[in-house]
């Protein structure tokens, strides 16, 4: 597992672009109304490709946070705020 840590079969894995897809690919599903669940789970999924010791996600429906934890890479952590998201109570089930 350590020769997949320090280089893909392209080059080295870049872990910050891991990072940035977890939070990007969560963002997406925030703002198309998915909960904050659903989006915790598929960012935790996608952080565990980087291997490294800890990683984990907090999501709330403004906001989501990441962080990956390696003792040989140090701390990766990212913090978007969604604001794109909009609630219609103007629009409900009939």
């Amino acid at each position: 597992m350590d020769a997949y840590l320090n280089q893909a079969a392209d080059g080295p894995v870049d872990y910050h672009l891991i990072a940035d897809s977890a939070v990007l690919a969560g963002q997406i599903m925030l703002v198309a109304g998915a909960e904050t669940n659903r989006v915790e789970d598929t960012i935790k999924r996608i952080l565990q490709t980087s291997y490294f010791e800890h990683s984990d996600a907090f999501v709330v429906t403004t906001g989501i946070i990441i962080t990956l934890e390696d003792r040989r890479y140090g701390t990766i952590s990212l913090t978007r705020r969604v604001g794109e998201k909009q609630t219609n109570l103007a629009i409900l089930p009939k």
